[in-house]
């Protein structure tokens, strides 16, 4: 299980383009984003730099 803390999750759009771009690495992975506190939880049997790699590309880069 991986925890992200990013910026600017403002709104469905984001939530939608971060779900695509997390599945899109892994059709598998479970995912929850929290808006509120711009924070994103992965299960994934991929590496945490892979999602790390995948948000910053998606324009979400992890800062933890």
């Amino acid at each position: 299980m991986y925890h992200f803390q990013v910026r600017n999750i403002l709104g469905d759009h984001c939530v939608s383009r971060i779900q695509q771009a997390v599945l899109t690495r892994d059709a598998e992975a479970l995912l929850r984003v929290d808006r509120d506190h711009n924070q994103i939880t992965i299960i994934s049997d991929q590496s945490r730099q892979a999602f790390s790699q995948v948000l910053e590309d998606s324009g979400y880069p992890a800062l933890n």
